[in-house]
């Protein structure tokens, strides 16, 4: 039996979990879907640009993926949202392709599909980010503002408020008669 915890991503499709798991594959365990890298529950470009990705980069950098395998379960999206993120996609390939002078075709850059263009382009940005570290940094951050901020983020925010709103209060800057009964 496998253990998501200690799973380690691996290239390409794969029969069962024990055979290894690609992020998308470990996003659909997560998700309690069937064992598959195209999970109902992760928006369809986003986890084409994830399969893409996987499957270019190298081994270590990798890894570096897992966290996203439970970001991306319930990033399913309407059919705007799903278009701006495959815009996204292609402008970071087109950057990509730009930046690292990659000796590609430029035309299977552009398919009409968006789920295809945006595979394409996250295979395109795997491929720089081995041999240029900082385009992995740089993915990892593009992955991260297309997701959104994490529900953990958004509470500690929400806590820092709290703490910023009750200390306020305590002060005495909540208004006169406040500060006593909430300090005491």
């Amino acid at each position: 039996m496998t253990n998501v915890q200690t799973m380690r991503l691996s290239r390409g499709r794969h029969a069962s979990p024990d055979d290894g798991a690609c992020v998308m594959e470990l996003a659909s365990m997560l998700a309690g879907e069937p064992f598959s890298d195209h999970c109902r529950s992760v928006c369809r470009v986003l986890g084409a640009f994830a399969r893409g990705y996987n499957d270019a980069v190298d081994d270590r950098r990798r890894q570096d993926l897992i966290p996203f395998a439970a970001r991306l379960v319930g990033s399913e999206a309407g059919p705007e949202l799903a278009a701006a993120r495959a815009r996204a996609c292609r402008r970071l390939a087109r950057e990509a392709v730009r930046s690292g002078r990659l000796h590609l075709p430029w035309s299977p850059l552009l398919p009409r599909d968006d789920v295809l263009a945006a595979e394409v382009a996250g295979a395109y940005v795997g491929r720089l980010a081995r041999r240029r570290p900082a385009w992995h940094a740089r993915t990892l951050a593009f992955l991260d503002g297309q997701l959104g901020p994490q529900l953990g983020d958004a509470a500690d925010a929400v806590a820092a408020a709290a703490q910023t709103c009750f200390e306020s209060l305590a002060s005495g800057a909540g208004g006169p008669g406040r500060a006593g009964s909430i300090a005491s």
